[in-house]
């Protein structure tokens, strides 16, 4: 089947439109990798699990602990992130979306969140030459994890209520999924915040600690950090340690993401928003 560039950009704007599809920054150029792949006759799953290795090089450049290569490990994960979107947008336009693809797709946001972390432990275990990075990253692993099956855990609980409880369906799992959130969230949605604050604000979390800038913004720190290395020894001692901008940006996505699950859990227990939605 041959679609054009026009086409795919048409479909995928009418996506975002309808909630298909979350309006991401980076689709602004995975449209064109997408095109190209689909010419080349590449199918959505082949893409997915291509994807995989792309996050594995990502975490071994990351974990070799020098300037040069955590920059390039992070292209990786930058390149992980646009075939994360092209993979879709093959299957939607091609109509070659499966459950099976799904889950592939499922499980490639798993390997890219234990990947980064991983690899970021590693690399600034060696970088900083100090144990606690390790756990640092471990746990950062962790958190990243939670805080996407937090979301994933709500859409799975959703479905399952409407199948036990055997509620009729006249709005799709998008719309469903977008109300329940809503209620969740309530006044405190990222879209009622000021420009600052959806950028840099902590509760809720802006775009900068979303997993979709975390790479380029580690780039631009790296580059920098490296810049001010090669003039002598910035780094600030705390308690025996050494601590960069590096560093200190990990640390400020740790404890906004552990402040977002912690969050979340709290509404979602106290409010009994699920039940309540499904007995509504």
């Amino acid at each position: 089947m041959e679609i054009s560039y026009k086409e795919l950009k048409a479909r995928q704007k009418e996506d975002l439109k309808s909630g298909k599809i979350v309006n991401m920054f980076s689709r602004n150029f995975s449209t064109w990798i997408t095109y190209v792949l689909a010419k080349m006759g590449c199918s959505p799953n082949t893409v997915t699990i291509s994807n995989y290795f792309v996050g594995i090089m990502g975490f071994i450049f990351l974990s070799f602990g020098t300037y040069l290569f955590l920059i390039i490990g992070l292209i990786f994960f930058l390149v992980f992130i646009l075939m994360d979107h092209v993979d879709g947008e093959i299957a939607r336009a091609l109509n070659k979306e499966s459950f099976e693809g799904l889950y592939l797709e499922v499980l490639q946001d798993y390997i890219y969140f234990c990947c980064l972390g991983a690899g970021l432990a590693i690399g600034l275990f060696k970088l900083y030459e100090s144990e606690v990075y390790l756990y640092v990253g471990f746990i950062l692993t962790a958190l990243f994890i939670i805080e996407y099956a937090t979301t994933n855990s709500v859409k799975f609980v959703l479905r399952k209520g409407i199948i036990d409880k055997k509620i009729g369906k006249n709005l799709s799992d998008k719309d469903l999924q977008k109300m329940i959130f809503s209620r969740i969230e309530g006044s405190d949605s990222w879209q009622g915040r000021n420009l600052f604050s959806r950028i840099f604000g902590i509760n809720p979390p802006g775009l900068f600690y979303c997993f979709e800038f975390i790479s380029p913004i580690l780039i631009v720190l790296a580059l920098i950090e490296y810049y001010l290395s090669s003039y002598g020894n910035y780094m600030w001692i705390v308690y025996g340690q050494a601590v960069g901008i590096l560093s200190l940006y990990i640390f400020a996505v740790g404890i906004v993401k552990l402040i977002k699950i912690v969050r979340f859990i709290a509404k979602l227990k106290n409010g009994q928003h699920i039940t309540a939605f499904l007995n509504e």
